[in-house]
This record gives structure tokens, sequence and C-alpha cells, in this order.
């Protein structure tokens, strides 16, 4: 659709549907959003674009933030070894059992398999904090060890990624040394501009937290990596002040909910089109990795690759991992 205003008309609508949906039947608006853009990219087609990919994506980052704000630090020190045993277990387990089913049972290679696990060991934090906001269980210490679990779960499937494609560079080191610099200054210079702007109008605390995000996002697009990496533990170092000012994640869930999610949780099913999720299959992993291990432009339908090592690099590493995350909501960065 080429008209910008109709096609927004259109997302914005189905949301509302998935909203007055959830109310009747009492189901998470997340989930219901989820199905309502598979059935209405089947029934009316709905095309991606890059604005759509911006706005799903920063939805996935805002989401992830939220959900580090909820962390309590006392809760974590309580619940430490019980959210770290959820997590890892939550990770090994599906990838280790889908790992050897794939390599010994069906007959694929270690790299095939090993792609197979990851794509099956994650999880979502985006779409469980939707979740639990709705049922006010991210309120509870067992919600706060169940996302702190999901983070663990997520920075395994992360790990396990970068040591199969990470190509480790200068950009990387900056990267990393970036996101430690930040989240050292945030705890006490984020609360001190706050309470110097205070609440206006104008917004500065969101647009400060925006540009905070969007940095080490684009930082880590630059790196090879994925932009809502550093969205959970920017949420876990701002926590304290959230906790404080309950007002602010209040506003910020406002506009997640109401402009992004509705962009978000739909492209999760890739704009509904299950022509999309035919590509995800063991053909199109095996593909999909040989371009990785050859560096070679590996072409998707659809799918157009920029000129230069890097840009390659950066959009085959985003290809690959939609690809492997395919039940997760590390898909921000489409690039």
């Amino acid at each position: 659709m080429a008209n910008v205003w109709l096609a927004s008309a259109v997302w914005l609508g189905l949301a509302l549907l998935a909203s007055v949906i959830s109310i009747r039947v009492a189901m998470s608006i997340a989930l219901v959003e989820i199905v309502v853009g598979a059935v209405a990219g089947n029934v009316i087609g709905l095309h991606l674009t890059e604005w759509v990919n911006f706005l799903a994506g920063f939805g996935a980052i805002l989401l992830t933030f939220l959900a580090g704000t909820e962390i309590d630090n006392r809760v974590v020190r309580k619940h430490f070894w019980s959210s770290i045993t959820i997590g890892v277990v939550g990770f090994l387990a599906p990838y280790v059992g889908v790992l050897m089913y794939a390599r010994y049972a069906i007959g694929w290679t270690w790299p095939e398999a090993q792609i197979a696990g990851i794509s099956l060991s994650t999880t979502s934090v985006a779409v469980v904090y939707a979740v639990m906001v709705e049922t006010g269980f991210n309120k509870t210490e067992l919600g706060k060890i169940i996302l702190a679990a999901c983070f663990v779960n997520d920075l395994g499937t992360v790990l396990a990624l970068g040591i199969v494609f990470a190509h480790f560079d200068l950009w990387l080191a900056f990267f990393g040394a970036a996101t430690a610099i930040v989240l050292a200054l945030l705890p006490k210079f984020a609360p001190w501009f706050f309470g110097k702007v205070g609440h206006r109008v104008s917004e500065p605390q969101t647009k400060f937290i925006s540009l905070v995000l969007l940095a080490l996002g684009g930082l880590a697009s630059v790196a090879g990596s994925e932009a809502v990496l550093p969205a959970y533990l920017v949420g876990m170092a701002l926590a304290p002040a959230f906790l404080n000012d309950p007002e602010l994640p209040h506003r910020i869930r406002i506009i997640a909910f109401t402009i992004l999610t509705p962009f978000y949780f739909p492209l999760r099913t890739e704009g509904g089109d299950v022509h999309h999720a035919s590509d995800v299959d063991g053909t199109y992993l095996r593909n999909d990795l040989g371009a990785v291990r050859s560096h070679q432009p590996h072409h998707r339908p659809g799918e157009i690759y920029d000129s230069g090592y890097r840009g390659n690099r950066q959009r085959r590493g985003a290809d690959t991992y939609r690809a492997a995350l395919v039940s997760a909501d590390l898909q921000a960065d489409r690039e």
C-alpha cells in the first residue's frame, strides 16, 4: 500500500480490533495482536516497509527496556540463583535437545543443527513483559524472577549466535566499551537530569531515554549485533529511578502500547504471511548459513543487500538472526 496514512490506519485498525477481542475473550493483547496479524497477513496482505520495520523495532527496544526497569535489585539478589538456573536450563535444554535431534535424527550438519537449536531455545522478553503488565504479574517477586530468567535465556541465545556468527573486531569492542560506560554513568546522571527538567509537556525525560536507547542500538547495529541487546541493561540501570517515579514508566508504556506494539506484535509473524514463514525451514537456514560462512551475499526473496563487506555482513547477520530467532523478540533491527 503506497499511501502511508491508509497503511497506518490499517495497522492501527487491526490493533484496535485485537484490543476489543482481547477484552472480550480475556486474553493478552500481545497474543491476540500476533494472531490478528497472522490472519490479516494472509487475508489482506500486510506490506512491510522501512517505517513499519522501524516502529516495530523501536517497539521491541522500548518493551525490552521497560522489562528491565521492572527488575528490583533486592529481589534479584534474593533470588539470583533461581533466575540464573531457570534461564540457563530454559536455554540449554531445548538447544541441546534440538541440536542432537537435527544432527543425528535427520542428518543435518553441525552448523545447521546449531541454528536449529538456537532458533528453538530462545524466549521473548517483550511478549512476556506485555502479558505480565496486563495481569499485574510484573509487580510480584515471581514475575520479576521470570523476567530476569527471560533475559538470561536470551543472553544465552545471543552468546551462542555470537560464537557461531560474530566477527570480533574494533567496532564490537567499541560497542561493548560504550555500553559499559553508559551503564556506569546512567544511575547517577539520569536521576539528576530527571530532577532538573521535571515533568514537562515536551517530555524531556522520555526523549532522553529514547536518545540513549537509539544511540546504543545504532552502535550495536554497526558492530553487527542487535539494537535490543543493550535495552534491558539500560532498563536495569534506571530501575531505581523508575521505581521512585512510577509516572515515568507509565507514560513510556502508553507510547509503546499505543503507537509501537500495533506494528511490533503482528510483525512477529513476518507480516502474517505464511509464505514468509515457509522461508524459515531447514533449506533456508542451510542456505543462509552457507552465505554467512562463505561471506557471499545470500539473496532472500525481496531482500536487497548493500554493497561493501560491512554492509553485507550486517544485512546477513540481521537476516540470519531473524531466522534463528523466529520465536523471539529480537527482530528489531531489520536492516
